[in-house]
């Protein structure tokens, strides 16, 4: 059960899509999005142009035909203090509420840390949790930057994220200080 499934967003199936959105669903406790609206934003991707989608990678463990483990990745272009860093967005890190503690989320998150450097994709990883001592053990540190969306018609001055931290992983990364603009909503 602990082999990690990689999948392309561009290349994700109703069958594969599903399950996801199902533990997402079951993971976050919130009124985001319905499963179905999941699986239709996942399956909107292929055919894409979009850099943002074709870059996405997902990262799931599998118990059966259930997903037991998720994390996305995509690389985002933010802007610090008029400098464009690449970064690769780390998102939707979950296991499912009953597989909790035996160890999937750090081995989910640690294989998608494994692009950080890798040809083709950034030096670093920026993302937002409410769980920052999960992410400190496997080498990551807060950030305490502003944030803003300039994409953001209405508030493009306002704070875009929905978690109050903001983290990097590799933690030894030069993370330079200044306004952030994600250039795009939150993830």
């Amino acid at each position: 059960m602990n082999e990690i499934k990689e999948y392309l967003e561009t290349e994700l199936t109703p069958e594969i899509a599903r399950p996801i959105a199902e533990l997402a669903a079951a993971s976050f406790e919130s009124s985001g999005p319905t499963i179905d609206e999941r699986v239709e934003r996942m399956m909107s991707a292929a055919g894409s142009t979009d850099p943002e989608k074709t870059s996405c990678r997902r990262f799931v463990i599998w118990d059966g035909e259930r997903a037991v483990a998720h994390a996305r990745t995509f690389i985002r272009m933010v802007t610090v203090a008029g400098r464009d860093i690449p970064v690769l967005a780390l998102a939707t890190v979950c296991s499912h509420p009953d597989m909790r503690g035996h160890g999937l989320g750090a081995a989910i998150t640690k294989k998608a840390f494994e692009q950080i450097g890798q040809p083709g994709w950034p030096e670093v990883s920026l993302f937002q949790t409410p769980v920052a001592p999960f992410y400190e053990k496997l080498n990551s540190r807060i950030v305490t930057n502003k944030f803003i969306d300039s994409t953001n018609q209405k508030a493009p001055d306002a704070d875009p994220w929905r978690d109050d931290t903001q983290m990097i992983y590799p933690t030894e990364f030069d993370w330079p200080e200044g306004t952030v603009d994600l250039n795009g909503p939150d993830y």
